[in-house]
């Protein structure tokens, strides 16, 4: 069963103010649409005014018809055309325009109702920046396209090489983005998934026989699992492996935000 919020007090209680500061914000963008749909659809006062108006004088022009003497040669005729001229010109005219602004406010008001509430929904685009790989586009932060781009470059370098790469502990998206894949058969190390003794043992013997050369260790901690960091808090004999046969090389973004850091495979332990 999924669970919504996790087993710890903290990481469950901040995962539910953030619920419910995204359901907020939602309420108020959804007011707010409503709040300009009914603003909007006070203009059909004027309108409704120019459709009574037009209605009108077509009340006049019909009294103005019905008053026309019958039966007079030339003049009666006359009168009727005039009549019927002012109706078609005047009357009517106003009565159409009075019914098309009317559809057009409703419409508009619809319009601008949508586009308010739909705002949040593309909101990241004003906070973020696009990262475009042959993959397709993803929308970030700056600082965290910066530093995917940077590493996403490091492995299309390397790759043409013929150097194998492994992402550790779980950003996998790095490999469908550069595509490659994930040397070994354990492709995100969360907390639990690599058993202590065996698998793990096993795990250590794949990366040998994959000729691992280069690790992008990022900066993603745990902290709902109560055991926060990689190699430290979880995964202790793999992260003693890595830092026994690797070296860290380069770093990768900024202090906040996402980082990483690139391990070379130490030339001692390619000579073993």
């Amino acid at each position: 069963m999924i669970k919504l919020y996790p087993d710890r007090t903290l990481p469950a209680f901040l995962r539910i103010v953030s619920d419910l500061i995204t359901i907020a914000w939602t309420v108020a963008w959804a007011a707010l649409g409503w709040l300009i749909y009914e603003t909007v659809l006070g203009l059909e006062v004027i309108a409704d005014g120019i459709t009574n108006t037009g209605t009108t004088f077509n009340a006049w022009i019909a009294s103005f018809r019905n008053a026309i003497p019958s039966e007079i040669p030339l003049l009666t005729p006359f009168l009727r055309d005039i009549a019927d001229a002012l109706r078609k010109y005047s009357g009517d005219s106003l009565v159409s325009a009075g019914h098309n602004i009317h559809n057009a406010i409703i419409q508009l008001a619809i319009v601008l109702a949508l586009l308010v509430d739909v705002e949040p929904l593309y909101w990241h685009r004003y906070t973020s920046v696009a990262l475009v790989t042959p993959r397709g586009v993803v929308y970030a932060s700056p600082d965290k396209v910066l530093a995917y781009r940077s590493a996403l470059e490091f492995i299309d370098q390397k790759k043409n090489e013929g150097a194998s790469i492994m992402s550790v502990p779980e950003d996998i998206s790095l490999y469908f983005l550069a595509g490659i894949e994930c040397p070994t058969r354990i492709y995100q190390f969360g907390p639990g998934v690599l058993a202590p003794g065996k698998m793990t043992n096993q795990e250590i013997a794949s990366i040998e026989q994959a000729g691992v050369r280069y690790l992008i260790w990022s900066n993603r901690t745990f902290p709902e699992y109560g055991v926060p960091v990689f190699g430290t808090d979880f995964d202790q004999v793999l992260g003693q492996y890595f830092r026994s046969h690797y070296r860290p090389v380069k770093a990768i973004g900024k202090d906040r935000g996402w980082n990483a850091v690139i391990w070379e495979r130490s030339p001692a332990s390619s000579d073993r």
